[in-house]
């Protein structure tokens, strides 16, 4: 059965890791915000069922970051407040993790009914189903879970539960078979249908933008959509990957009363995997839907290498960049930072080159105003 003995105690250097990839999942979804506050061309139906997405996976790494302060405090005397605190972190983390479960499932839902009914998708009732359906019933489950006392750690249990001092639910050696029930209801079983039900929906979704749309761009479909929105088919595929190495985990401890050393050593080597992929969900996301999001590495490359000039004072004449020529525009500034020449074709390279053909733009622009005006 899956319950913690003093030998199955977490291997040196995991909640480190894991607290790490904690860390990285709370940066990942920072930014998911500020894309979605500063890029309005972003914010479609897709876009806001992400953000609600990032709320959840937020919560679950603040979570186990807490427990792990916790747990390293000298505040940790009393059974009794660790038992409190136990609780509250696991009813907290388990259901921030439902709710991502079943957000995922109805982003699928949402991109497949968009593919194959572009004309009458209920866009105007995606948002408010999902996130009733997503966080209401998750909030039911956590409720029996509390009510039955099965969310926690038994006081004869190790420190441990799956990668760290949080906590799950609680293992019964006297009722192996409730535990075992409520760890599927409150994680696992939520889980594999998510790989299954996801990966069916987008493997789906696929087939009809092949078969009938003959790989068309997903704004051609319906105008609600996004083209990056593509990346979205790839989120089963992540998720499988960060989350597998605990689902191995577990029918691992669960199958075997008595486990041999190759299972033991194995499992020594996938927790260490789990660790780094349980809580980096947002930090997933953020690479799939920023970094790799064309539209908002284009925005943010726009920043960066053509941001306007505001240092120059009121007086300052400006050059208006053109195909055809260059023309003298005195309401606006001289030139862009860097990053364009006078053909209004964006220049790539180095930041010296760039800084340094700025420089030469500058000193053109100026011998250019001094004969123009002279």
């Amino acid at each position: 059965m899956y319950c913690n003995t003093p030998q199955n105690a977490t291997p040196p250097g995991v909640e480190v890791i894991s607290a790490v990839s904690c860390t990285l999942s709370v940066f990942g979804a920072i930014m998911i915000f500020m894309t979605y506050i500063l890029i309005s061309e972003i914010r479609n139906t897709t876009r806001k069922l992400v953000i609600w997405l990032t709320v959840a996976d937020l919560v679950t790494p603040l979570g186990y970051l807490a427990s792990f302060i916790y747990n390293e405090s000298d505040n940790v005397t009393e059974y009794t407040n660790t038992t409190l605190f136990c609780k509250t972190q696991s009813a907290v983390t388990t259901y921030s993790s439902l709710v991502s479960f079943f957000l995922t499932i109805c982003i699928a839902f949402h991109l497949l009914l968009a593919v194959f009914r572009p004309q009458n998708s209920p866009r105007r009732f995606i948002l408010p189903i999902a996130n009733i359906i997503s966080w209401g019933v998750p909030g039911i489950i956590i409720c029996v879970a509390l009510m039955e006392n099965m969310l926690g750690r038994e006081a004869n249990d190790s420190p441990t539960v799956g990668t760290g001092s949080w906590c799950w639910v609680k293992c019964k050696e006297s009722n192996p078979h409730k535990t075992l029930f409520y760890m599927y209801l409150t994680g696992k079983g939520f889980e594999i249908l998510c790989y299954v039900i996801t990966a069916a929906l987008y493997v789906l979704m696929k087939l009809r933008m092949y078969l009938v749309y003959r790989n068309r761009r997903l704004h051609d479909i319906q105008s609600d959509l996004r083209d990056d929105d593509k990346n979205f088919v790839y989120v089963w595929l992540v998720f499988l990957m960060i989350r597998i190495w605990g689902t191995i985990r577990f029918y691992l401890r669960v199958i075997p009363d008595k486990t041999s050393d190759v299972i033991e050593g194995v499992d020594r080597v996938l927790i260490y995997f789990q660790a780094i992929g349980d809580p980096s969900q947002a930090f997933c996301n953020c690479i799939l839907f920023c970094i790799l999001d064309g539209e908002i590495w284009k925005k943010i490359l726009g920043y960066i290498l053509c941001r306007p000039s505001h240092a120059h004072n009121n007086n300052m004449v400006d050059i208006e960049d053109t195909d055809n020529d260059v023309d003298i525009n005195r309401d606006s500034d001289c030139i862009p930072l860097f990053g364009q020449n006078y053909s209004g074709r964006r220049r790539y390279g180095s930041c010296s080159e760039l800084v340094e053909e700025t420089t030469n733009q500058h000193k053109d622009c100026f011998e250019r105003m001094h004969k123009t005006t002279g």
